[in-house]
């Protein structure tokens, strides 16, 4: 992630979990324009300044949006989880 701005907004996208698999939900989650835009449904559109999808790792995640604020000073993390 780029570091001209102060703040920064990145979503992570999960995998489905297995036993929403099992009863053959399907993800109501897409992504488009170069992966900075999330789409809920087909109406609800919303734009990240990165979005990391169900193939992402624990370690990329740290490593493009985290590993500078650990590293860094004054800096804040804010995590929020929100199943939908």
């Amino acid at each position: 992630m780029e570091n001209d701005t102060c703040v920064k907004v990145a979503v992570r996208i999960r995998p489905l979990l297995d036993w929403e698999m099992s009863q053959n939900c399907g993800s109501c989650v897409t992504t488009s324009l170069g992966d900075s835009q999330v789409i809920i449904g087909s109406d609800h559109c919303f734009t990240f300044d990165h979005v990391f999808g169900i193939e992402s790792t624990q370690l990329e995640v740290y490593e493009r949006s985290v590993q500078n604020l650990v590293e860094g000073t004054k800096s804040k993390n804010l995590s929020y989880l929100k199943n939908l």
